[in-house]
């Protein structure tokens, strides 16, 4: 059995563990954190990894560039965790999440000498974002009633 390379867990830890602007950015830990991160707070019949999701939504781009920032458009999450939307509206948190996690995708955005996505790019990926929450809640959470409603989906 091959061995997990040592220095991405100790990247993943350390870019946790570290303020903004010294985190040490780096493709193979985000794809780490994001690979062992399961969506709704692991709250799943399967695990569903982070990673999963923004590789399957990548998909609906025919643009490079779009598919690229689905493709990262979580990574903040393999510093911050994911924290389900309800909680973050119940503890009215939302807001300042947002801006520390844009924080985290700019300087990640900077680092790869990636464009910004203008707001209409954006708007694409949070669309295809948000689709996929309805389908993945459909197929994995058919009887549950959500607390919000969610789009139609994809």
């Amino acid at each position: 059995m091959k061995k997990f390379p040592e220095t991405i867990i100790k990247n993943a830890y350390i870019a946790r563990n570290t303020p903004i602007n010294k985190i040490s950015i780096n493709l193979e830990a985000i794809s780490h954190g994001l690979s062992m991160l399961c969506r709704y707070h692991g709250a799943t019949p399967h695990f569903y990894s982070v990673a999963e999701h923004c590789v399957k939504g990548s998909y609906k781009f025919d643009d490079p560039k779009l598919a690229m920032m689905f493709l990262l458009h979580d990574a903040p999450e393999a510093h911050t965790g994911d924290i389900p939307y309800p909680l973050l509206k119940f503890f009215a948190i939302k807001e300042q999440y947002d801006l520390f996690q844009n924080n985290i995708f700019n300087e990640m955005c900077n680092r790869f000498g990636l464009e910004q996505p203008t707001g209409d790019e954006w708007g694409a990926i949070m669309g295809v974002d948000r689709a996929m929450v309805t389908t993945e809640k459909a197929v994995m959470f058919p009887d549950d009633e959500w607390l919000y409603e969610m789009p139609a989906p994809y």
